[in-house]
């Protein structure tokens, strides 16, 4: 048994608990390398040459060695800005355009007074048990909504969470009368 000091006091430690926190400690170095490992991969890939990566897939190690990648980005830089642009662009509006119609969803569904509240749930809770899959969705969004290659399609379809709108119903819920009531008065 392994003997250490903790504040002045000889304390002896299992082996048992040494083979643990030796397990604890390579189960979490292994699980480390696991995460880092893809972003080692990309990092390999835009150094390599891109016709190695086409034949060979993408390595731990750069194949063929080339700068190409960078030259075209620096030569390019507003390609890559310009995606960023479009990133920040859904994620802003697409956020905000997802929260004020789940919370107005949410906010219709948790009054009482609303006769068919239960049986529209029921549909929104529905469609997280059986949904039409990615290529019924894609179908739709292309077909029907004729929303192809448009910035609506990466915001529309994603406009409400069946999970979030049961969060924000429950919370919607527990919020008094009273509130509600007041609101009526001021206005």
């Amino acid at each position: 048994m392994n003997e250490q000091k903790i504040g002045g006091i000889k304390v002896r430690e299992a082996a048992s608990t040494r083979y643990f926190h030796t397990f604890g400690y390579i189960f979490v170095l292994l699980l480390s390398i696991v995460c880092v490992l893809p972003f080692i991969i990309v990092v390999s890939g835009s150094f390599s040459a891109e016709q190695a990566i086409l034949f060979h897939g993408f390595k731990l190690w750069p194949q063929e060695f080339t700068l190409e990648a960078y030259e075209t980005l620096f030569h390019t830089p507003m390609v890559m800005i310009r995606s960023y642009g479009v990133t920040i662009f859904i994620t802003a509006v697409g956020t905000t355009v997802s929260l004020f119609v789940t919370a107005m969803t949410g906010y219709v569904l948790s009054r009482k007074d609303f006769l068919y509240r239960n049986k529209i749930a029921f549909f929104f809770y529905f469609t997280t048990l059986f949904n039409g899959g990615l290529v019924g969705t894609y179908i739709f969004i292309i077909k029907y909504l004729h929303l192809k290659d448009s910035f609506a399609a990466l915001i529309f379809p994603h406009m409400i969470n069946v999970f979030n709108l049961l969060i924000m119903r429950s919370f919607m819920a527990s919020l008094p009368t009273e509130v509600i009531e007041s609101a009526k008065v001021d206005a």
